[in-house]
């Protein structure tokens, strides 16, 4: 057996050394993620809202601690896409104590000619701050994740990435688990509800 040590020492210290660097990396983050307190706060997002396009009709604004749905008739030109009167965006309050995400009615906007600003039904009395930051500390971004190895880069396959959005603070993360990958932002934290 000492001998196969000796003659093998080289390829055991590389079996064992990522195995052991893997475990040490687990505990840290462990460790780390035992000692932050989840999320308190709820996160309001909205998905398939893309208000940086031209002639956008749909808008979300947080005015005085309140969430507001904005609609303004989109002008009739060449660049005017319909699919924006179809598919309204979808606006999402995540719940992170409850691990729950529940859709928000929006005001009706089907009519297409009429400008609409109001609160939600659901966010009436509501209390929202859109510091991108919560007040406890965490923010809301994209987490990319690639599953990859040294052998899938040299040799390929195996090779995937993951998008999800998480709920991030010092290094720790919490999924926030119905959230599109793409077309998901940021719209503001619960801060008091009536």
């Amino acid at each position: 057996m000492q001998s196969f040590l000796k003659e093998n020492g080289v390829l055991i210290a590389g079996i064992l050394l990522p195995l052991v660097l893997t475990f040490v990396f687990f505990v840290s983050t462990q460790i780390n993620r035992a000692n932050i307190e989840p999320p308190q706060h709820s996160l309001i997002y909205a998905s398939q809202y893309y208000p940086s396009s031209h002639n956008h009709p749909y808008v979300f604004t947080v005015e005085d601690g309140q969430v507001y749905f904005k609609y303004f008739p989109p002008e009739d030109d060449e660049h005017n896409h319909n699919h924006y009167k179809r598919n309204p965006p979808k606006l999402f309050i995540y719940n992170p104590a409850d691990d729950d995400t529940t859709e928000i009615a929006l005001p009706d906007a089907s009519r297409g000619d009429t400008e609409i600003k109001q609160i939600p039904e659901a966010l009436q009395g509501v209390e929202v701050s859109s510091s991108t930051k919560s007040p406890d500390g965490f923010v809301f971004e994209r987490d990319i994740r690639s599953s990859g190895n040294l052998m899938t880069e040299m040799f390929g396959g195996g090779y995937r990435s993951r998008n999800r959005y998480v709920l991030k603070k010092d290094g720790t993360k919490f999924v926030v688990p119905d959230a599109q990958t793409y077309g998901s932002e940021f719209i503001g934290w619960v801060i008091e509800e009536e």
